[in-house]
Formats: C-alpha cells, sequence, structure tokens
C-alpha cells in the first residue's frame, strides 16, 4: 500500500510540475508579445511611410520632457531660443544650472563640487571623465542662450 500511495504522489508532483512549466511557458510567450512601452522611440510603420514626414531626432538631441512634474532640463536651450522672458523669474543659482546645463549635455566633466553633485544627480547626464566643452563645441543657438543667461546672470549680479 505505501509503494502504491508513492507512485500516486510522484505522479501527482510530475503533474503539477509538467502543468507549472506549461503556464510558465505561456507567460513568457505572452509577455513578447506584448506592445513595448513607449520610451519616446519612433517606431515606424508601414502604414505611417506614406504620411507626414517626421523629424526623427536622434536620442543625444530629444527634448527631455516633463516627467510627474519634474522637469529634467532646466531649459531646452539646445532646441529653443531662450529670450529673457522666458527666464527672468528665475534665480541666480537657477539661471548657473541653465547655463551649465548647455556644456552638461556634452558631457562636460564639472570640477566645482556642487554643479559635479548637481548634474551627477540628474538621469540624463553622463560625465566624459576629463573632458571639457567649450563654446567652440556648441550650436550657434546654444551658444545665443548661452550668451542670454550670462547676460541675465550679470543683469542679477549688477542689483
Amino acid at each position: 500500500m505505501n509503494n502504491k500511495l508513492f507512485v500516486f504522489l510522484v505522479v501527482l508532483l510530475s503533474l503539477l510540475i509538467i502543468f507549472a512549466l506549461i503556464a510558465l511557458g505561456l507567460s513568457i510567450v505572452k509577455y513578447n508579445q506584448l506592445e513595448p512601452e513607449s520610451n519616446n522611440d519612433l517606431i515606424i510603420t508601414d502604414e505611417s511611410i506614406d504620411k507626414e514626414p517626421i523629424d526623427v531626432i536622434p536620442e543625444n538631441e530629444r527634448i527631455l520632457e516633463v516627467v510627474h512634474d519634474e522637469t529634467l532640463y532646466i531649459l531646452p536651450s539646445n532646441t529653443k531660443e531662450i529670450t529673457l522672458d522666458d527666464i527672468k523669474d528665475m534665480s541666480r543659482e537657477e539661471l548657473n544650472r541653465a547655463y551649465n546645463e548647455i556644456f552638461a549635455r556634452y558631457g562636460h566633466d564639472f570640477k566645482t563640487k556642487g554643479l559635479k553633485e548637481y548634474f551627477q544627480s540628474q538621469s540624463w547626464y553622463t560625465p566624459v571623465p576629463g573632458k571639457v566643452v567649450t563654446p567652440a563645441d556648441l550650436t550657434d543657438l546654444e551658444n545665443k542662450n548661452k550668451d542670454t543667461i550670462l547676460n541675465r546672470i550679470r543683469e542679477i549680479e549688477k542689483k
């Protein structure tokens, strides 16, 4: 009687393991068939080819959007001309970070503790050890925005 019970339990346990493996396999197949979560990458399908042209922005030039009320970039200074009106209400510290953000996007390796810590806390920042970004490395738009921000900083310092 003990042998029959043992064989029954082994068969039952084997069936449970087989069903569990089948369920696991099906869930993996189902997971792989789900739509990928949006990560702001453009997915081009055959249906979209004949529609309006879409400008594809390279990943390193994308405007980062507001996520959960946290702005990833202080200013879109790499894509939009910044005016004095845009920055009139910003503090000296915010302006300093916005100014340096232009260089940080290129991987500038900051030496000052405050800027180094601030930019290292930003998810988009990837410092390049020893890299010094100069105005010559920036686009015309970025240089113009850098100068606008710097002029506003000087205005504040005169007060």
